[in-house]
């Protein structure tokens, strides 16, 4: 997987500069097709898929751009505070790929495994759904929160 820029040059090492990979495939059919699989993304954004073959030794003679992967999601998340009295009103800006009306924030107590407050859909969408706004309340207790990105019905 490679950013929207392009395959890499022949012989270029692909380990070094690329995002994410999808590692060997989990099955085949020669040439026909191949099935890979990841338990994690770990960005959002639109990606380049590359492939070489490799049959006839370790190293990359010529990369072929073989389709274009968009993973949606939050890229960069800004207005966070450090800091708010209880049951305060705060805005939080999440920017990402394809965002839609179904992105949702929650406050939980220090990890995202278990929400403490319910989850809010955006107020609005900007940009062609590059951004999002929301408007979150601080908890009724002292602590230490984090907030939590999700999409609708997929809190644990």
């Amino acid at each position: 997987v490679w950013p929207s820029d392009g395959c890499p040059e022949a012989e270029q090492s692909w380990e070094i500069q690329s995002p994410f990979s999808l590692g060997r495939p989990l099955s085949a059919s020669p040439q026909r097709w191949l099935r890979y699989s990841m338990a994690k993304v770990p960005m959002a954004g639109r990606f380049w898929l590359c492939w070489c073959d490799r049959s006839n030794g370790a190293s990359c003679a010529l990369w072929q751009h073989i389709g274009v992967l968009l993973l949606a999601g939050p890229v960069n998340v800004t207005g966070v505070p450090e800091m708010l009295e209880l049951l305060e009103v705060f805005n939080v800006t999440l920017n990402g790929v394809n965002l839609t009306l179904e992105e949702q924030l929650y406050i939980a107590e220090s990890t995202c495994d278990k929400p403490s407050s319910f989850a809010l859909s955006p107020r609005r969408l900007n940009d062609g759904a590059v951004s999002a706004n929301f408007e979150l309340q601080a908890p009724a207790v002292a602590g230490s929160f984090v907030v939590c990105w999700t999409r609708v019905g997929q809190i644990p």
